[in-house]
């Protein structure tokens, strides 16, 4: 893909051209911009000067400007963050339960009709709060009369006492692992997704949708490593095992419940709900009750880095996130338009990319890698039919994709 200069498509008015922007703003192109946004030909300065501010120039966008439309007329304000993750224990830390009830009041602040709680114990030491946030979400649920989805990321089998206590809540299980190998070294147990870090020794990706699908789990989330973020041959290889473990799922769907959830995600056309993109799909609540845009935002809190860091669930409220400097970066991020390597790529409209664990460039960045390797599979399916079958069975409006 290489960097377009003009906008596109382009709207033909005679000898002139109307090309659009974020925020419904539109701009007239004179017969000369038209004709030179026609031909390729370099964008001239006083065309850039005038256009800039209006986000149809790649690599050349008014961030600020462009960033406060985007708030103000876009998801934040009538649909919110879907997954929220309470970070029980980490990083050497432990939540109390009165931080737990701030976080979950806190989700419960935001709009969407339906939440998804996640409990995430890294430590193994954060029971207390968690089983707490369980029980207070699930009134909380009650009494508003909101849907909830209790999930808790375990990395083995829970004990008898944790089972019970999640049956009871109606809480699914996550199964948490890493991908180091084969998955016949790994341990599975039933659950209701997973989430599997794909190691550099990871091998045999069809072995592992197998196994996955015979423990009779419904979805499965494939993670890139910490190094695939620094080395793009690493980022390769993750997303040539992810993209070998979607083309088995599809080929197993009718035996199996299994699905991939981030192909799911960005052919449903919805780039907000594509896991882990920041405040637009997941908020994350850190144990002291530190609100971060992400979980991986959380985590370069540990290196120093705060910028993710939103407020004080015990006193922030959920319309103030949206005005926080890293919010209005995020929110312009996802204009995809205006990243000179995302301008020609057709996928763009569907695409999200968490840009909290960013230290590449574009194109070297595991996420999209695995998301053009995703789309790729779909359109490149020897197996048409069954590939339209799979998606459908999964959720996806078939009707919006010809193959």
């Amino acid at each position: 893909m290489t960097a377009r200069p003009w906008p596109a498509p382009l709207r033909a008015l005679g000898r002139e051209a109307v090309v659009s922007g974020p925020g419904a703003r539109l701009a007239r192109l004179s017969p000369d911009e038209a004709r030179a946004a026609r031909g390729g030909a370099p964008v001239g300065a006083a065309s850039r000067e005038r256009l800039a501010p209006l986000g149809v120039l790649p690599g050349a966008v008014d961030v600020e400007a462009l960033a406060r439309d985007l708030v103000a007329t876009g998801l934040l304000n009538w649909a919110g963050p879907a997954t929220h993750a309470l970070i029980v224990s980490g990083g050497g830390a432990t939540m109390t339960p009165e931080t737990a009830r701030a976080a979950v009041d806190f989700a419960f602040a935001t709009p969407r009709p339906t939440l998804r709680l996640e409990i995430v114990d890294e430590d193994g030491r954060g029971r207390a709060a968690a089983e707490f946030a369980c029980e207070y979400a699930r009134r909380k649920a009650e009494w508003r009369r909101r849907g909830l989805a209790l999930s808790w990321r375990l990395r083995r089998a829970p004990a008898p006492d944790l089972a019970e206590f999640l049956a009871g809540q109606r809480a699914a299980a996550t199964l948490e692992l890493s991908a180091g190998g084969a998955a016949a070294d790994a341990e599975l147990f039933g659950a209701a997704r997973a989430r599997v870090v794909v190691e550099a020794g990871a091998r045999d990706p069809e072995g592992w949708v197998d196994a996955l699908a015979a423990r009779g789990l419904s979805g499965v989330q494939w993670e890139p490593p910490p190094a695939a973020f620094d080395s793009p041959a690493a980022a390769r290889r993750f997303a040539a095992f992810a993209g070998r473990a979607f083309a088995r799922t599809i080929e197993i769907h009718e035996t199996s419940d299994l699905r991939d959830e981030r192909a799911v995600a960005l052919l449903a056309a919805r780039p907000w709900e594509v896991p882990g993109v920041e405040l637009l799909e997941t908020l994350a609540y850190a144990p002291d009750g530190s609100v971060f845009a992400s979980e991986d935002g959380w985590r370069r809190a540990a290196a120093g880095d705060l910028s993710w860091r939103l407020g004080d669930s015990r006193e922030l409220r959920f319309q103030d996130a949206a005005s926080a400097p890293i919010a209005r970066a995020i929110v312009a991020a996802a204009w995809r338009p205006a990243h000179p390597l995302c301008a020609d790529c057709p996928y763009r409209g569907v695409c999200a990319i968490p840009v909290s664990g960013r230290r590449v460039a574009v194109l070297d960045d595991p996420w999209c890698a695995l998301h053009l390797s995703l789309l790729d599979i779909v359109f490149s399916a020897p197996d048409r039919e069954k590939c339209m079958k799979a998606l459908e069975k999964w959720g996806v409006d078939i009707s919006r994709i010809a193959c």
